[in-house]
């Protein structure tokens, strides 16, 4: 709570908060959430803790592209402020969803391996900036759109990977090409 007051009175807002460290002209939210993150744990939590304390617990909270983070949660609070449409709030306005990255979590890993989204083997911001850039080929302007999309298809069972029913059920079938390292 500490951390989003002193948000709110240097810069009024959140949205205002984030975009102190943002660099416009990149292609992509990563030095916005690094500069996001560092900013906010700088924030002197001597009132919660009591004392002075060098890794908070809301470290957690507040995750670096730069460390090699796959940014999950601020990837998908972004996604959820940025984009409008019915499951996105898009209460920002100074944020292009051209820039968003797919939030990656186990079934987004799963079917950009399969789909060939991504090269890499282990989740990171690199293999979330690698996605992105996949679908932002679809879709320039906003491709994070996607995510929704490739997420439900394993949260619903229909992704046969590793499993008996292999792609039977799978609305993708015949585009994935599930290997065993996937």
């Amino acid at each position: 709570m500490v951390i989003l007051q002193r948000m709110l009175r240097e810069a009024g807002s959140i949205e205002a908060f984030f975009l102190v460290g943002d660099e416009r002209d990149t292609p992509d939210v990563g030095s916005a959430l690094d500069a996001f993150s560092a900013r906010a744990l700088q924030t002197d939590l001597r009132a919660v803790y009591g004392r002075p304390v060098k890794r908070p617990g809301v470290c957690y909270f507040f995750p670096r592209p730069s460390a090699g983070s796959a940014c999950k949660r601020l990837n998908l609070f972004l996604r959820w402020m940025v984009r409008k449409d019915a499951i996105d709030l898009g209460v920002w306005s100074r944020v292009s969803p051209a820039r968003l990255i797919v939030p990656l979590d186990t079934h987004v890993i799963r079917l950009g391996r399969c789909l060939r989204l991504t090269r890499y083997r282990s989740p990171g911001w690199k293999m979330a900036a690698e996605i992105t850039a996949a679908l932002r080929r679809l879709d320039p302007s906003d491709p994070v759109r996607y995510d929704f999309s490739l997420c439900h298809v394993g949260m619903m069972n229909a992704c046969g990977y590793g499993r008996a029913q292999r792609d039977s059920q799978c609305p993708l079938r015949g585009l994935c090409k599930p290997s065993r390292s996937a």
